[in-house]
């Protein structure tokens, strides 16, 4: 499953996030999983790329490392399971929406294995960086 684009919503006051229809047709499929996302967004997951993710981590934890088993423990914990309802609508824990900073607009972004969940103003501060970064590293080649 791969999910792409970029999408502009509202939370309602509940903190329940209608999925744009693109993304609710790729994930009625299968169990879909929100857990804290790299900086400050909320990632939604379909359940073979989150198992994925937990794998990759869980190989990187080393026996004694109390660090890395806190942040499996922390990033498992903070994570939870989704449902959309009849609406396509997913209601995200509350402590999802703290470490999101997500208070009402919203912006979803597709970002290959799973979906961002990103505070709109925090969105649109971190893409005008972003977007110098991109071109440059275009115009390097990528190094492919």
């Amino acid at each position: 499953m791969i999910f792409v684009g970029t999408f502009e919503h509202t939370l309602d006051k509940k903190g329940r996030l209608v999925l744009p229809s693109k993304f609710r047709h790729q994930l009625e499929t299968t169990t879909t999983f929100a857990s804290p996302g790299f900086g400050q967004c909320v990632a939604l997951w379909p359940e073979e790329s989150y198992t994925e993710y937990l794998g990759r981590i869980r190989e990187k934890v080393r026996l004694g490392d109390t660090l890395q088993h806190k942040t499996l423990r922390l990033i498992t914990s903070a994570s939870s399971q989704l449902k959309p309802d009849t609406q396509g609508r997913v209601l995200l824990p509350e402590n999802l929406l703290t470490w999101g900073n997500l208070q009402r607009d919203v912006v979803l972004v597709g970002t290959l294995d799973r979906i961002e969940i990103w505070d709109k103003a925090t969105w649109e501060a971190d893409s005008v960086d972003s977007t110098a970064e991109l071109m440059t590293v275009l115009e390097s080649g990528l190094g492919i």
